[in-house]
Formats: structure tokens, C-alpha cells, sequence
């Protein structure tokens, strides 16, 4: 391979790990606080989320529309963020956090929630304060955290109620308005007059009908023509597929992520499963909160996990790259995505005198979940393409008489099945066999040879129009070696057989051994 062509691979590589590697979101396991303009959203949409948790429901001074394509732009819903701050949604949110009545401001059950949502290692920075007990070092700053990660949750339509969507608007509560809030605690007048804006963060569309999702509601899902139930799922013959609104927003506002702490090792458990839309097969990665030189709560990524046994509540889950993790230190799984899909790019060859070398793409699609021993079932489409050694002289000679070395190339297609057995962490072995056909023609047209049948000389047509058609098949084994999960490096061994087609056609061929052992070797990226 030449050294243009080498780079461009390499930056390729180290752009797929980057984004592999990337954080999306932070470990630290705090819940999201929604508020919305309809209790009947909540319930349908996140009820049954144990990382949201509803603050209240807020009466909106206007309705939200939503009917062209330009009403939906970021502009339009940046005036409808100024419309909310206008109208005092910020505000409202914290009072809802700081539980505001007749008797002024409250903070216990903002200091409950807090001790709910800590690490270890805040637990170990916070005992090191002398100054206080470790509870209230928690209390305040956990306190903090969940002041600043609240939205609001609005819903539009088109005018005939068809078509929805959902729009997230995040409360900016930051330190400044905390102090103030805490500054003015005992003087309600005051607190008043603070001001919380609230900005625009992300939109997108709602699979379904949501008017006929809400009035089905969770406990009885049901088939809206065929598209997805905004809450729990829909009922597609006798098959129910869970659908997760949070899934969707999590693209836009990770701050919505599915997740769970891990829970036990021995089954490998995290507490997250269908009622967030998580299915068998999935991928999840498991991050865990580290103290930086700083002293400062960062996260990091420590594995990639699959999705095997998917319960209401809760999630077995299999490593397929990265460390063990545990529920002693506090890890949390974050979904994200089906990520089914899988691409080889390979070279491939075979060695002696008749040597031949080629390349094949092969795309495969996981199928029927994943194992907790680790197993899983691929649907295998593969395209081929080899050049064979050229052809000795004295075989193929030019309409002069001269001698002519043409090189025998084939191209197909190939469908096929393999079994992944994943192991150690970082490698998965699989057998699998492809079916298909195939087409091999000279590189070169017009040829005479000699036909030692009729003892004399034939004409062969060569190019497009000596082409051979094949049946094809080919039995053999890869292994797929974690380079930077989702990139793997793919390397393995078949052996193929071909059955031609048109014997008429059996010259172009009969100089090479066409059923031979096979080698493969390239870069797996796992979509």
C-alpha cells in the first residue's frame, strides 16, 4: 500500500476511536428534574424513568403551535425560551426545587435526593472537609448539581393533531442564582425578584400519534398504524417493542441519557431495562467518576457492554471491550443505541505458484439479541474482488500471432450466516459460511488459443463478453481483535468452492485452481 493511500487510513482509524472514546455523558448519577406543561406527558413519557424525576406541572401563558417546518427552527423556539423567561417558567422551576409556600423556602427533600446521587469518591473528597460532617459536605454541593440540571418539557402538533413534537428547555440555574436563593432565604420579598432564564436546547419528532398514546396510556399499549408508542411500546402482532422518548431526546440532551448504576457483578446487572426501551443486543458503555489532578470529579469510559437478558427494570449485561466493571465503585451504564450493524473493509489472498489477491467488503447484521454467554447471530452480505496471476505464455496469443498474458479477475456477491463467540473482553471468534455467485472473465478481448479437441485454432471473445458466471460458496472462521472498540482488527481463513455456470466458457479458467484456502485481513468498524 502506497503512503497516500495509508494516511487517509489512519486518520480514518483515529477519527473512529476518537468518537468511540468520546464522553457523552457524565457518569455522575443524577437525575434529571421535568417540568412540563401536561401531567399526562409525564406519565405517558416518564413515569416509569428512575432517572427523571417531575418537579410539577407548570400552566403555560401560551400555546405552543407548531405547524411549518420554519416554526420549528431553533429561532422559533429561542423566542419561546424568552417568551417562558418572560413569563417567569424559570422562575416557577425553582421554586418547585426549593418547595416555595406560605412559609417561605424548603430544602429537605432537595437534601434527601442529594445523598441519593453520590459517588464514592465524593463521599471520600467530602470527608475530607474538617470543617463539617460529610453529610452536609454532600448535602450542599449534591444540592447544587440537582439545582442546575432541571428542564422544561413542551409538546406540539400540526393543526390536525397528527403529527408531534417535543421540545426540551433547559432551566439555568447556576451558581449565581443558587447564592442568591440561599442569600435571601429568610427574606421572601427579595427572593422574589430573582430573575432564572431559560434557554432553548434541542427538539425532534415523536414516533406516534401522541393524542391516541396518551388516551391508551402505559398499561395498554396498543398499534397505532403501525408506529411506535411514545411510553411503553407497541404491539406489533403479537411482538411488543418498547419505545423510549427518552432514547430520542438523549441524541439531542444527553442530560436524558438511559442509564443505571451497576448493581451486582456476578450476574453483571445494571438497574435500567425495557421500561427505558433498552433490547437484547444493545450497546451500553459503562463510565465511572475519577478524582483529576485538580481534585475534581471527571468521568471516563471504562468499558463497552451488550444488552443479553432485558427485564422491566433491570439489564444483564456482557463486555465486549474495555475493564471489568463494578458496583463497589459506583459505575453507571449509559444506552447507546442498537448499533447492530457491523462493516469489514479486507484485503484477501491466497499463496503459491498461482498466487491470488483481491479485497472484500462484508456487512453484517446482529440478529436475535445477544447471549449472556456472549453469542451472537449475524446475517453476512459480502462483495469480492481477485486477480490471479497471469496466465503462462505460450497459452493466449493476439490476432497476429503474438503472446498474449491476460490476467484472470473475478468479482460476486456472496450472502451467508456467522456465530460470534465473544471472549476475554476484546476478541470474538466466528464461523460462518457464504453463498452466492460470482463472475470471471480475462482481462484482455479477441484472443486466439489452441483447442486441442478440434486441433486447431478458436477464437475467444475475452472482456465483458468472455465473462463466466459461478455459483459460489465459501466455509471458514474470523477473528475479530479489539483495536479501539468500536474499530477492530478482523483477520481469518476460508476455504471456497465454484461451480461454473457455462462450460463453454471452461478456457478462461481451466490454467488456475479456482477452489482453493483463502486469507483475510483488514479493519472491522462496528456501526
Amino acid at each position: 500500500m502506497k503512503i497516500r493511500h495509508i494516511l487517509p487510513a489512519l486518520l480514518l482509524l483515529a477519527a473512529t476511536g476518537a468518537q468511540a472514546q468520546q464522553l457523552s455523558i457524565d457518569s455522575k448519577y443524577i437525575k434529571v428534574g421535568v417540568v412540563v406543561a401536561d401531567s399526562a406527558v409525564y406519565e405517558a413519557a416518564f413515569a416509569d424513568d428512575p432517572n427523571i424525576r417531575c418537579l410539577g406541572e407548570a400552566e403555560l401563558p401560551f400555546r405552543l403551535t407548531t405547524h411549518t417546518k420554519s416554526e420549528r427552527s431553533k429561532a422559533a423556539m429561542q423566542a419561546v425560551a424568552r417568551r417562558l423567561t418572560e413569563a417567569g417558567l424559570g422562575k416557577q422551576t425553582l421554586d418547585m426545587l426549593l418547595e416555595r409556600d406560605t412559609a417561605g423556602l424548603h430544602i429537605d427533600r432537595l437534601y434527601d435526593e442529594a445523598l441519593g446521587n453520590t459517588t464514592i469518591e465524593e463521599i471520600d473528597e467530602a470527608s475530607l472537609d474538617v470543617s463539617a460532617e460529610t453529610k452536609d459536605v454532600l448535602k450542599r454541593e449534591i444540592a447544587r448539581q440537582l439545582l442546575k440540571n432541571n428542564f422544561i418539557v413542551l409538546t406540539s402538533s400540526n393543526k390536525e393533531g397528527t403529527k408531534w413534537w417535543w421540545h426540551a428547555f433547559h432551566v439555568d440555574i447556576d451558581d449565581r442564582i443558587i447564592d442568591q436563593a440561599f442569600n435571601t432565604w429568610n427574606d421572601p420579598a427579595r427572593y422574589d425578584l430573582i430573575e432564572v432564564p431559560v434557554t432553548y436546547r434541542a427538539g425532534g419528532k415523536i414516533k406516534g400519534d401522541l393524542k391516541q398514546t396518551l388516551a391508551g396510556g402505559m398499561k395498554a399499549p396498543t398499534a397505532l398504524g403501525g408506529m411506535p408508542l411514545l411510553a411503553a411500546g407497541v404491539a406489533i402482532g403479537k411482538t411488543l417493542r418498547p419505545y423510549s422518548l427518552t432514547q430520542e431526546m438523549a441524541k439531542e440532551v444527553p442530560e436524558f441519557a438511559v442509564r443505571g448504576p451497576v448493581v451486582t457483578r456476578r450476574p453483571f446487572v445494571a438497574r435500567t431495562g425495557a421500561k427505558q426501551g433498552v433490547r437484547p443486543g444493545d450497546l451500553l458503555y459503562v463510565y465511572r467518576a475519577f478524582l483529576d489532578k485538580d481534585s475534581t470529579i471527571c468521568s471516563k469510559k471504562i468499558c463497552s457492554v451488550r444488552a443479553t437478558e432485558v427485564g422491566p427494570d433491570s439489564v444483564r449485561l456482557y463486555t465486549v471491550s474495555g475493564r471489568m466493571a463494578s458496583n463497589k465503585l459506583g459505575d453507571i451504564a449509559v444506552y447507546r443505541g442498537r448499533h447492530r450493524w457491523a462493516f469489514s473493509a479486507m484485503w484477501q489472498g491466497s499463496f503459491g505458484s498461482d498466487a491470488r489477491h483481491g479485497a472484500r467488503l462484508l456487512w453484517e447484521r446482529r440478529f436475535r439479541g445477544f447471549s449472556p454467554k456472549g453469542r451472537s447471530h449475524y446475517f453476512l452480505v459480502g462483495l469480492d474482488v481477485n486477480a490471479f496471476k497471469s496466465d503462462p505464455k505460450g497459452v493466449w496469443f493476439d490476432n497476429d500471432g503474438q503472446d498474449e498474458q491476460p490476467k484472470l479477475m473475478s468479482g460476486g456477491i456472496n450472502l451467508g450466516y456467522g456465530i460470534g463467540w465473544h471472549f476475554l473482553g476484546r476478541l470474538e471468534l466466528m464461523p460462518y459460511a457464504l453463498v452466492g455467485a460470482q463472475l470471471a472473465g480475462l482481462t484482455k478481448s479477441n484472443m486466439q488459443y489452441w483447442d486441442f479437441k478440434e486441433e486447431d485454432w478458436a477464437n475467444f471473445p475475452g472482456g465483458m463478453a468472455g465473462l463466466t458466471p459461478f455459483f459460489t460458496g465459501h466455509a471458514g472462521l474470523r477473528l475479530n481483535v479489539n483495536l479501539w472498540y468500536p474499530v477492530q482488527l478482523t483477520v481469518g481463513a476460508d476455504y471456497n468452492c465454484n461451480i461454473p455456470l457455462d462450460k463453454k466458457k471452461e478456457v478462461s479458467y481451466k490454467n488456475h485452481e479456482l477452489n482453493r484456502l483463502n486469507f483475510y485481513a483488514g479493519l472491522r468498524f462496528n456501526l
